[in-house]
């Protein structure tokens, strides 16, 4: 049962910014009005972190091998205390690409 309209939801979700094209903030939020509601925190994946600052978003995490993430904004991220569980290169690959590859092959369930 969803709340009645003029109440605010309290859902929350997480939102995961990965490095690659991503759109300005003002055309996130055109074309998908509301989409930053409800975030309860961000986690940036390597390049991720320029792409989610770019939106003004302020991750709460970084996640990766680092290896797509300029060294001046790595070292900010570490002197503000940014947690960084990196994981090292292969495997953060071999995890991103099954994962992936699984989510999007009909002949694998996920």
């Amino acid at each position: 049962m969803s709340p009645p309209a003029e109440m605010p939801s309290t859902e929350q979700h997480v939102l995961v910014v990965a490095d690659g094209d991503v759109p300005a903030r003002a055309s996130l939020d055109a074309a998908w009005p509301g989409w930053a509601d409800g975030v309860a925190t961000v986690i940036a994946a390597d390049g991720g972190l320029a792409r989610a600052r770019a939106v003004g978003l302020d991750p709460g995490l970084l996640v990766g091998d680092l290896d797509s993430l300029d060294p001046t904004l790595l070292a900010d991220a570490e002197a503000a205390g940014l947690p960084i569980p990196a994981l090292p290169r292969r495997r953060m690959r071999a995890t991103l690409s099954s994962r992936c590859w699984r989510r999007s092959s009909p002949a694998q369930p996920a």
